[in-house]
């Protein structure tokens, strides 16, 4: 598993390799130009390997052919440079290299003034090999360039010490010996190197952002630097006069040195103490994380998965294992959805996933049909995500999906089941629309005209109405027929309840008052009569059901209304020439609804009228309506609407009381079944006054 570089270390490194080459060039063109008192051939070598590494620092993949060519080319001179500078003194022999350049220095005298020293050619040589195996990997991440570069820094190391000391290597004379610039240079240049590319080999250690790298990083430097200035403090010491045998040196360097070394060990030991407990703590929260996590994917119904950019599965849940009949949720690792489902649909799914990668939108709700190798067919609700490494890079995709297969069938049987019922609901409109027209044709389509023989402009008493079914069927119903020439009957009922049951009842109510015509110049009669038919049919279908009615007799050669009430609102009386109105009350209790009660008996009242009255019969429609505040119209607020409109005409009155009450509703509308009927009485009419004639009657609408 690769670790992370450290923050910003590796481009800080691969910055000073730069700086390391560009300073290496510089004292080699100072020494060509003889300005540092250094050799030509080292100079040379410098200037030559520090191009090398200016070109070859950058990454393969950044590099063109170009500066490969130079970095390589330059890097084989430096080592063909050094190889040339041993041989001279290994065989003894002048390849007459050193004489293309100037002489040295007067102040350094030599057989070959411009050859470099046989500790200056190794070094070439190691850093010549390095900078031409710069890219070169051998198993196990080793670079041979990284140990060469070591081996270089190692040799100019010794040389600035002994510089600094004062001493040499055995056998080594001025002459032979590397010089303090040359040495830096080599330090420079093999720093370079491993500096160059942080994340190979043994750089990769040292720049980790791991306990290890923070080890490297604390310790290394120290164990450079502590026993440099150890060994140079001792020297000091022991020319300062401060030391005066071996033993105490050695006693003094051997205590000195585990102090440092030990406080150094310490405080490393205390910085990796709390790293431990760092760790310990995130070990424990990762611990309790992945635990939670896999308490989620093993329990949870819905179907899990994570996948690879080619779609191949990197884990499911149990769920999706139980769902692929797999007995492990690994056995699906590095498959794919071909492997389970049609080659249709694992084919949609990855087209699906490749977009989301591409793109690095999100596929969220989507409803996918899922067809299996054996013709099952599942639905599932699919959400999908790019999946992303710690560097946010797209490597794959992941996502969660919902079995909703019992919800498709739910909708698909409630599709059904809507167009069946739409179909239902034509054929019962249609049935209600036949109803209503038949219910409508009950009604009067013409009313009366008294006496027979009279015209509609002559007729002695005059009828009105208006009828409005808040649905397809209504519960009220009227009727006006004549019961001689001189007299006519006025029903109207309201039937408890809306709808169908209501019409129905309606229908029978006309069938009723039709049959006993022959008691329809008595209205209590007819009502006890109607009475016992209804509540005979109810009690035998086990229905409670009742209507309210009122039946008025008006007959204009006697002057009275004969009327018998069950349970019905009262009528309105207008007397035009007294301009009073009153309501038609019975002369002893009202009678109970029909159905009701089967031996209910009905009282006949009688009223005087005469020439000029208006009579109106409604139902309770008209006055039950809600206003704001949740106030009632009531029939007391109707009175005073008709008593202001007395003395207007009926088809005014008709239509300012209905325009008052709808403008009283909170809906503006009825909320109700509203049905009126009204007579006016032009005038009365002697009985002897009357001859035979053909009946027509005239209705005007509301």
């Amino acid at each position: 598993m690769d670790i992370e570089s450290h923050p910003r270390l590796a481009d800080w490194l691969r910055r000073g390799a730069a700086a390391a080459s560009f300073i290496v060039a510089l004292m080699g063109v100072a020494g060509l130009a003889g300005w540092a008192g250094m050799k030509a051939g080292s100079a040379l070598g410098f200037v030559l390997a520090a191009v090398s590494l200016w070109f070859l620092r950058h990454d393969a993949d950044k590099r063109s052919e170009t500066q490969r060519a130079i970095g390589n080319t330059t890097g084989s001179l430096v080592l063909v440079l050094g190889l040339l500078a041993l041989s001279e003194y290994a065989f003894g022999w002048n390849s007459g290299f050193d004489h293309l350049f100037h002489a040295a220095p007067a102040s350094a005298p030599d057989t070959s003034p411009g050859r470099m020293a046989p500790i200056t050619g190794f070094d070439f040589v190691m850093i010549g090999l390095a900078l031409l195996l710069f890219n070169v990997q051998i198993q196990n991440h080793f670079w041979p360039a990284q140990l060469l570069g070591v081996t270089a820094s190692l040799i100019s190391l010794i040389e600035i010490l002994g510089y600094v000391y004062g001493a040499s290597l055995p056998g080594i004379t001025d002459q032979t010996r590397m010089p303090l610039h040359a040495a830096i240079g080599f330090l420079l240049l093999s720093t370079g190197v491993l500096w160059a590319q942080p994340n190979r080999g043994l750089m990769s250690v040292f720049v980790s952002d791991s306990a290890g790298g923070e080890m490297a990083r604390r310790l290394l430097p120290a164990a450079v630097l502590i026993p440099a200035i150890l060994g140079g403090s001792r020297l000091w010491m022991r020319q300062a006069g401060l030391l005066h045998d071996v033993e105490t040196e050695v006693a003094a360097l051997m205590v000195v040195t585990m102090f440092v070394f030990g406080v150094l060990i310490w405080f490393n030991a205390q910085w990796l103490y709390r790293a431990d407990m760092k760790r310990k703590r995130v070990e424990e929260a990762f611990s309790k994380e992945r635990y939670l996590m896999n308490t989620l994917m093993d329990n949870i119904p819905d179907h899990i998965y994570f996948k690879d950019r080619q779609s191949r599965f990197l884990r499911i849940n149990k769920s999706m294992a139980k769902l692929f009949n797999l007995h492990d949720p690994s056995e699906a690792v590095g498959k794919s959805d071909s492997d389970f489902f049609t080659a249709e649909h694992a084919e949609q799914a990855r087209r699906d996933e490749q977009r989301i990668m591409e793109t690095g939108n999100a596929l969220r709700g989507k409803e996918e049909k899922e067809t299996w190798p054996d013709g099952t067919v599942t639905w599932v609700s699919s959400t999908k995500e790019c999946l992303r490494d710690e560097r946010g890079h797209i490597i794959g995709t992941f996502g969660i999906s919902r079995d909703i297969t019992a919800r498709k069938h739910a909708e698909e049987r409630l599709r059904k089941h809507t167009a069946e019922l739409h179909h239902k609901n034509e054929q019962i409109e249609e049935e209600m629309k036949m109803a209503r027209e038949l219910q409508l044709a009950l009604l009067p389509q013409e009313f009366p005209r008294l006496p027979r023989n009279a015209t509609p402009r002559d007729s002695a008493l005059r009828f009105f109405s208006f009828y409005h079914p808040t649905g397809s069927v209504s519960g009220d119903y009227f009727d006006v027929f004549p019961l001689s020439d001189t007299s006519a009957g006025m029903f109207i009922c309201d039937v408890m309840g809306h709808g169908v049951r209501a019409a129905l009842v309606t229908a029978m109510m006309h069938a009723f008052v039709q049959d006993f015509n022959a008691r329809a110049g008595d209205p209590g009669a007819l009502l006890t009569e109607v009475n016992q038919g209804l509540a005979t049919i109810l009690k035998q279908t086990g229905t409670t059901l009742y209507a309210t009615a009122f039946y008025l007799v008006a007959d204009i050669a006697r002057g009275r209304l004969l009327y018998a009430n069950a349970g019905h609102p009262s009528p309105l009386h207008l007397h035009r020439r007294t301009e009073q109105v009153e309501f038609l009350r019975t002369n002893g209790k009202t009678g109970p609804a029909l159905g009701l009660f089967k031996d209910a008996k009905y009282e006949t009242s009688e009223r005087p009228i005469e020439a000029g009255d208006i009579l109106l019969l409604f139902t309770d429609g008209l006055f039950e309506v809600e206003g704001r505040d949740d106030e009632q119209y009531t029939q007391d607020k109707l009175l005073a609407a008709v008593r202001k409109r007395v003395k207007l005409r009926p088809a005014e009155l008709v239509r300012d009381v209905l325009a008052e009450v709808k403008e009283f509703s909170v809906h503006k509308e009825f909320d109700d079944d509203v049905c009126l009927i009204g007579a006016e009485v032009e005038r009365l009419v002697p009985p002897d006054a009357t001859t035979a004639a053909p009946q027509t009657t005239v209705a005007f609408p509301s």
